[in-house]
């Protein structure tokens, strides 16, 4: 994000998000074998460059370092966050509901923060790019926007890290596994467009608020 710029460069300047690495990248530069394989290895090491480049680094001491960066350099100044306990455990409970649908009160509740301030951390996340919040799908246009949203991140890697999942058998057969894996589902197909400089026309099938996504 940009931050305390003393011209707005209107016209003069292109942007482009970049999230972590997708599955077609990484097969670029390791060798994953089968759909499985390339699952397990998105939820344990993810697709941040480091981690794909250099196979020696182990991802919690990389998420660790990462997210004291985040935290408490970018989100901190972005967003004037007092209480970095709080903040922390609020991605923690988000991690935990990745795949569920967004309720402010319960969230507000738990961390112990008010509902504008949930809102406000949610709208620096989804600036940063580790969140995603998908909204269902209506014909009305309107209701697009202020109905129940689904909580997803643009990295299961980061989603395990933040609920202590550290094996594939955790992955696999753990409480998280459906979560991880439409999480995974979801990320991958942002991330094509991402890549094309376009903005992601995904929605949830309102009907059932089921994970079925319509792009």
């Amino acid at each position: 994000m940009i931050r305390d710029l003393g011209d707005s460069l209107a016209g003069r300047i292109g942007l482009l998000d970049l999230l972590p690495f997708s599955i077609a990248e990484k097969q670029g530069a390791i060798d994953l074998n089968g759909g499985l394989a390339c699952f397990i290895d998105a939820c344990l090491r993810g697709g941040w460059p480091e981690l794909v480049v250099d196979q020696t680094t182990y991802p919690s001491d990389w998420y660790g370092a990462y997210l004291q960066t985040c935290i408490e350099r970018d989100v901190r100044t972005l967003n004037n966050i007092g209480n970095l306990r709080d903040f922390q455990r609020f991605m923690r409970l988000l991690a935990a509901r990745c795949g569920q649908v967004l309720n402010y009160a319960e969230l507000s509740g738990e961390v112990g923060v008010s509902v504008p301030t949930i809102k406000s951390w949610l709208s620096v996340l989804e600036a940063s790019k580790l969140l995603f919040l998908l909204p269902p799908y209506y014909n009305n246009h309107g209701k697009r926007i202020v109905k129940s949203l689904k909580i997803y991140f643009t990295d299961c890697a980061l989603v395990c890290y933040l609920s202590g999942i550290k094996d594939a058998d955790h992955v696999m057969n753990g409480p998280m596994a459906g979560a991880l894996f439409e999480n995974f589902c979801i990320q991958e197909v942002l991330k094509i467009y991402y890549a094309q400089g376009e903005c992601p026309p995904c929605f949830i099938y309102a009907q059932t608020m089921s994970w079925r996504l319509t792009c």
